[in-house]
């Protein structure tokens, strides 16, 4: 029985109205769809304030952790672990990422534990 319809990321990105979008908008943790390409398409109110960015329009995969400023919770150069955790979760597999920061104006604020997995098509993204 599925209580949600299948949608896509595009569709739910575009305004899709109906109860996933209410639902994914009072989340308390931070949410992210990615498209079937891997292109960020949507962040919840949580991950918007998370990476203070509101998304004007799709971000590539290959560009989301320059746009997002996803770094090794140890480094200092960009981590590209994202891309291949989405990369995994888009052929139907789980991932998780450990140890993520972003910094955004002198703020650097630790991620945790990131969590991929695909659902119909579309890359979704949790984090605390």
């Amino acid at each position: 029985m599925n209580i949600f319809p299948p949608i896509s990321a595009e569709s739910f990105a575009n305004g899709c109205p109906g109860v996933t979008q209410q639902i994914l908008e009072v989340l308390p943790l931070g949410v992210a769809l990615h498209g079937i390409n891997g292109q960020l398409d949507y962040l919840n109110p949580v991950a918007q304030s998370w990476f203070n960015l509101q998304l004007e329009h799709p971000v590539p995969l290959a560009e989301v952790s320059q746009v997002l400023r996803l770094y090794s919770a140890s480094g200092e150069e960009l981590d590209p672990r994202e891309q291949r955790a989405i990369e995994q979760a888009l052929t139907g597999q789980s991932a998780t990422v450990w140890d993520l920061k972003t910094q955004h104006g002198g703020e650097v604020k630790h991620l945790g534990l990131v969590i991929l997995r695909a659902v119909v098509n579309t890359s979704l993204t949790h984090f605390n």
